[in-house]
């Protein structure tokens, strides 16, 4: 029988898009504390993608963004989500922003440096990762996943490589896994037990794999770097002094695990941080609470599915991974990243997405040659060598290499993938225009 709280988890497995240390990893007792920074440079003034800002307040937003804020108006008024917060980076100008409330029935406004649940938009941070490990073992995106992880190599899966996962076309056969209710750790055996498509050799099927994929790839990362994957998401975020997680374990995270939790001390990111915000199934008429922000979607990491940050820190990984695409970036190595970003998957029928879609490697790379019907897309405006994630029905982070653009924003209300599709289109589209671009 099916539970209601599994009911509640079983919106991600559904639709196709589904997070201790920098690369280079230091161990864990190395990293904290040392910034890598000598004296004279502790003196200088932050970086502006650094540094941090006030977020503006809605109207504020709305004389910057008149378009963007009109589209986000629109879902409100349809019940498609309740709030949301915007990270719009453009040429050195950087506006951030939350909009809206915390939920349906609640005059809460939405804060800036609240938490929500990002799900796959925190691919390309996990794949960075793992892009650079890889480097430092002396190892490819060629290299077998069973040579890492040799249980993986069960039932055929052997001839599986890095570049397989990174792109959607293992060919393994796709399976529910449970995620967040059930523990990661069962999953990675069930993955392990999972076979290929009868008939069907790495490489030859692509289809989109929101979950399996990226547990996968996340304890690759932890055997490559000796500790775990959600303490080398931390670290990343502590090089901006941000704050984002993927799980937290022990007795110690449960106690600050609620609804509306508030985050006052260090060992949940420290100050700053604001509340862990619900998200909704906005399907119905009637808005129904999912579990994203609750005990076992917090305290059970999935790399590419459990990402809990705010719109900001999202921001600054994209632009970072834009800066290092024009060798500016001093955390991602500038080859990593260009070879990261380029199409490696490329006009391929992806059988999740029922549609075809170009992948990089963890990333889709702009895909509106193939119409714009193309899901998770970034806009008519944006340019051909634009690269980033969606998360399923709530969030997209992307960056613009050509306009020097990022954007990262995140919802609350998720109305299913065909009424989504179209919003993430409109909103996309209204930034630009908003900027002046494409026009």
């Amino acid at each position: 029988m099916t539970t209601e709280r599994d009911d509640r988890a079983a919106i991600d497995e559904a639709s196709p898009s589904g997070g201790d240390a920098l690369p280079s990893v230091p161990e864990p007792d190395e990293a904290e504390g040392a910034t890598g920074r000598t004296d004279a440079q502790e003196d200088e003034p932050d970086d502006w993608a650094v540094a941090p800002i006030e977020p503006v307040d809605e109207a504020e937003f709305a004389r910057r963004f008149p378009k963007t804020a009109a589209a986000f108006g629109g879902g409100v008024l349809k019940g498609r989500h309740f709030g949301g917060q915007f990270s719009i980076w453009h040429r050195g100008e950087r506006t951030d922003a939350a909009l809206g409330r915390v939920g349906p029935n609640d005059d809460v406004p939405l804060a800036a440096n609240d938490l929500l649940c990002w799900r796959s938009a925190g691919k390309p941070i996990t794949a960075v990762l793992l892009l650079h490990s890889l480097r430092d073992r002396k190892l490819s995106v060629e290299t077998p996943v069973a040579e890492v992880l040799p249980e993986y190599g069960r039932h055929g899966k052997n001839g599986i490589t890095f570049r397989h996962l990174l792109t959607h076309t293992s060919g393994v056969k796709a399976s529910v896994s449970g995620w967040p209710t059930v523990p990661v750790a069962t999953i990675w055996d069930r993955i392990c037990d999972a076979p290929l498509h009868e008939g069907v050799q790495p490489g030859e099927r692509a289809a989109y794999d929101p979950v399996a994929a990226w547990i996968t790839l996340g304890q690759a990362c932890e055997e490559l770097a000796r500790f775990s994957i959600e303490r080398q998401v931390e670290l990343l975020f502590d090089e901006r002094d941000g704050y984002a997680f993927l799980g937290k374990k022990g007795p110690e995270a449960l106690r600050h695990l609620q609804p509306t939790a508030t985050f006052e001390d260090k060992l949940f990111g420290g100050e700053g941080v604001g509340s862990l915000r619900p998200q909704f199934d906005t399907q119905k008429p009637t808005p129904r609470m999912l579990n994203l922000h609750e005990t076992a979607a917090c305290t059970n990491p999935s790399p590419g599915s459990s990402l809990h940050a705010f719109s900001a820190d999202v921001a600054w990984v994209y632009n970072e991974l834009l800066r290092a695409t024009r060798g500016e970036s001093e955390l991602f190595d500038e080859e990593i990243v260009a070879e990261m970003v380029r199409r490696h998957r490329e006009d391929r029928f992806d059988e999740a997405f029922q549609h075809r879609v170009d992948f990089g490697l963890g990333v889709i790379v702009n895909s509106q040659r193939y119409g714009q019907t193309v899901p998770y897309g970034f806009g008519a405006a944006a340019s051909e060598h634009a690269f980033g994630h969606g998360g399923a029905q709530c969030a997209i982070g992307f960056a613009d290499p050509e306009h020097d653009l990022v954007v990262a924003w995140v919802l609350n209300g998720l109305p299913g993938e065909p009424r989504h599709n179209l919003r993430n289109r409109k909103l996309n589209e209204a930034i630009y225009a908003d900027l002046g671009i494409g026009e």
